[in-house]
Parts: structure tokens; C-alpha cells; sequence
């Protein structure tokens, strides 16, 4: 069972919302707009809902379980500090301590179509 380290509802404007190493101002940019997430070495970029259909759920979870929804990303994070959920554009971040390292992260979004709802599972170290 995953163990829930933040939640928040955030304004995602510019119907996004990230999690990145705390300080990383450099997120990865849209390829072709339509992508699920987008991600780096130390980011990810989650696309949403529009802003003016409201706020959106961001959850942090530590753990290997899925969680609803539907995972739109696989993949590995490297943190110094610190990771920081929300929206860079609204200044609307959450900060969530993190051991520092290389984490397995997993994104889960519900609904499929303009997500209400994102979900970082950061993997219980250690892995293989």
C-alpha cells in the first residue's frame, strides 16, 4: 500500500502541473502539445484540466503499488533536497522532503482526458 506524503489543490495554469527537484528551473519542454507528461533528468511536466475548469488534486505517494487511474508515466527522478509538486506558472508549489538520490517515479492521472486528479508514486528504495 502506498503511504501519502502531500496532497494539494492547485491551479494548473496553462493546464499543467510538475514535480521536480526543489530549485530545478529548467522543466522539459512540449514536443507536440498533445503528450500525456513530458519529462528530464530532474522533472516532470503532467498536462491537465484547463485552469478554468478549476483546481486540481496533486498527491505525492511513496511506494510500488499502482495507483487509480491511468499511468501516463515510468520512469526515474534525481533529487538533491527536495521535490516540489504543483504549478510553476500560478508560484503554487508544495515542497515535499525527499531523500536525496535517483527515485523510480510513476505518474497516474484520472480521468484519462483532462485530469482532476495527479498522482507521483516515488519507489520504495531500495530497487533494482
Amino acid at each position: 500500500m502506498n503511504e501519502l506524503l502531500a496532497e494539494a489543490r492547485v491551479l494548473p495554469l496553462h493546464a499543467q502541473v510538475s514535480a521536480h527537484d526543489r530549485g530545478t528551473t529548467d522543466l522539459p519542454d512540449w514536443v507536440t502539445g498533445s503528450e500525456a507528461a513530458v519529462h528530464s533528468e530532474r522533472a516532470v511536466v503532467v498536462a491537465t484540466r484547463p485552469d478554468t475548469a478549476g483546481d486540481v488534486l496533486v498527491r505525492v505517494l511513496l511506494g510500488d503499488d499502482a495507483e487509480a487511474g491511468t499511468r501516463v508515466l515510468d520512469g526515474r527522478i534525481t533529487v538533491s533536497t527536495a521535490i516540489e509538486v504543483g504549478s510553476v506558472v500560478a508560484s503554487d508549489l508544495v515542497t515535499v522532503p525527499v531523500a536525496p538520490g535517483e527515485h523510480r517515479l510513476a505518474v497516474f492521472v484520472h480521468p484519462a482526458e483532462a485530469p482532476s486528479v495527479v498522482s507521483f508514486v516515488l519507489g520504495r528504495q531500495p530497487w533494482t
